[in-house]
């Protein structure tokens, strides 16, 4: 208790403010196929690269401190192709490969054609996010891993270096869509700020991006983590393609 009230003074005294942000991976042939890909490793497409390469050079001068991806292919080629174009402050320290930013686990029904799954969910009387298949992940299987990987942003945003940083998180659009619920359903816990719940229930393209402040702490209130949005599965870098919003990978 001691420790945790030394860091919410020492970040209150400083002011710290942690930058994250979240992109979905680029176009993969499964997405233009509709099929369902899950945990599958899927390459990016030609579009799916220009798409990473696009949003690169849009948010070329940002400086980012760390960079994360998940293990998956299609997000950690994004990643270094985002990478290429924007500045990381010590590159020797790469993008950190993480297994708690894969997308939601489908079993058997990975490589099948997303109405397969959604028809499956309505033959049980549930929707598809609320339907497991066989061998595949729960939702609360799956927030329990967005719950530690972002209790870990969280930590670090007490310890920054300087007084304003900036993490890139590469990952899914499933993940991105439950992270978000887990966010909103947890008021005791978060406070949102420019939080459009009408946009989490739509589909974040390829590559786009959501962007989230994790603001010091209220010196009135230390139980509620104060969260500011300034994006949300923005695909504006995009306007000068032809498909901003490429068929989904996960019907959640």
């Amino acid at each position: 208790m001691i420790l945790q009230t030394k860091l919410l003074n020492t970040q209150k005294m400083r002011n710290l403010i942690l930058n994250l942000t979240f992109v979905r991976h680029g176009e993969t042939i499964h997405n233009v196929n509709g099929y369902l890909q899950g945990q599958t490793n899927a390459q990016l497409t030609e579009m799916g690269k220009s798409q990473a390469h696009i949003l690169g050079k849009h948010i070329s001068s940002n400086v980012f401190t760390r960079a994360y991806s998940s293990d998956l292919t299609r997000a950690a080629d994004t990643a270094e192709a985002i990478l290429s174009h924007s500045r990381i402050r010590k590159p020797s320290a790469g993008i950190v490969l993480d297994k708690r930013l894969r997308e939601r686990g489908y079993g058997v029904m990975e490589g099948q054609p997303v109405p397969l799954l959604i028809e499956e969910a309505k033959r049980h009387g549930l929707k598809p996010i609320d339907f497991t298949p066989e061998g595949g992940e729960t939702m609360s299987q799956v927030q329990e891993r967005i719950k530690l990987f972002f209790q870990d942003m969280c930590n670090l945003a007490n310890n920054l270096e300087n007084e304003e940083e900036d993490f890139l998180v590469v990952t899914h659009g499933g993940w991105l869509k439950i992270f978000l619920i887990y966010l909103d359903s947890n008021p005791q816990l978060f406070s949102l700020a420019n939080f459009d719940k009408s946009k989490v229930l739509g589909i974040c393209g390829n590559t786009g991006v959501t962007r989230i402040q994790i603001l010091p702490w209220l010196e009135t209130d230390s139980s509620c983590r104060r969260l500011q949005f300034l994006s949300i599965y923005d695909t504006s870098h995009l306007k000068s393609t032809e498909k901003t919003v490429p068929t989904y990978e996960s019907p959640t």
